[in-house]
């Protein structure tokens, strides 16, 4: 992608073109714009839509595709592109090629290859997979002899590979919106996940280059709490299932930026009641303070009284619309 392209772009093949005929796909937006070309493997018609997405120096694509094969031959070639690959199946499997090898991925395997070889990812069924380019310094910063890994898969159950496939997630979910500043960052991070993933991660990494990986996990940790936090029913136990983690390391994320989860999702709780009594409108058609508490995952009426007012220091009611009347609640 061009650096002057917006950070997130849509592309469907269905709408360029004929969508019976692939020619205008390949050859306008396919080869041109993603330096791939792709091949049906079937007689169906063909059609992928992507959604790509430029993070910084990384590229992170998520592609739902009918059966075909991508890939990239001597013309595409880029001898100087100096980038590695890491691609994985969401759903269906991928049949990964280069250097004269072959490997089948189940949906979550992650396999690594070279951008600048010969080399095609074929989805022989469809299906949904992510590719990330990533500049080779980003990897071999973390990883010894990278190029070595190359055609090395990741299985599915490897926690880091778990972290990676949520993290491309959240990446995905905020690149309209995040500044690029923010995006450059997350891209970062997903390279220090997959560097991870990959294994054979440098003695040293504990020291600083093992940063980038916890403000990753850390970013994903906050995203997850922050759009579960309605659940009165959330627990740290719960944030750690479903992120992948231990109860114990997700503590120590927030202890070393001097927070503690509890404080957060309270945090995150009362900015979100705060903003729901202080919106435009709000005095007009006023919400009751009960029903602001339980919109925003307080299930104690009184504590979520006694919490809003050490916070903001006014009540719910004084503060909903910008007028107050007591006993209105």
């Amino acid at each position: 992608m061009d650096a002057d392209q917006p950070a997130l772009i849509h592309l469907d093949s269905a709408q360029i073109g004929d969508p019976g005929n692939m020619r205008t796909w390949r050859e306008n937006v396919a080869r041109a714009v993603l330096g791939l070309d792709f091949r049906p493997l079937d007689d169906k018609p063909f059609r992928v839509q992507m959604a790509v997405v430029r993070a910084g120096a990384v590229t992170l694509s998520r592609s739902v595709t009918s059966p075909a094969e991508s890939f990239r031959d001597q013309e595409l070639v880029d001898p100087n592109s100096n980038s590695f690959t890491f691609a994985w199946p969401e759903g269906g499997a991928l049949v990964a090629r280069q250097r004269g090898q072959e490997a089948v991925l189940g949906a979550g395997d992650g396999i690594l290859l070279s951008s600048d070889e010969f080399g095609s990812l074929a989805a022989p069924r469809g299906g949904r997979y992510v590719g990330v380019i990533i500049p080779r310094g980003m990897v071999e910063a973390h990883v010894t002899s990278a190029d070595d890994l190359i055609m090395q898969s990741v299985r599915r159950n490897v926690k880091a590979m778990r972290l990676v496939q949520a993290y491309s997630r959240l990446i995905t979910h905020h690149a309209a919106d995040a500044l690029p500043s923010t995006l450059a960052l997350m891209g970062d991070h997903l390279a220090a996940l997959i560097a991870m993933a990959l294994g054979d991660v440098r003695s040293d990494a504990a020291g600083p280059n093992r940063l980038p990986e916890r403000g990753a996990r850390f970013d994903l940790v906050k995203n997850w709490i922050a759009d579960n936090a309605s659940d009165p029913a959330l627990s740290l136990s719960a944030v750690a299932r479903a992120c992948g983690l231990s109860s114990r390391s997700i503590q120590m994320l927030f202890e070393e930026r001097g927070q503690s989860y509890s404080s957060y999702l309270l945090e995150v709780r009362l900015e979100r009641a705060y903003r729901l009594l202080t919106a435009a409108g709000a005095a007009r058609d006023p919400l009751r303070v009960i029903d602001v508490a339980l919109a925003v995952g307080f299930s104690d009426v009184s504590y979520f009284n006694r919490r809003f007012r050490s916070r903001f220091g006014e009540t719910p009611t004084s503060a909903r619309g910008g007028r107050g009347s007591p006993g209105s609640a």
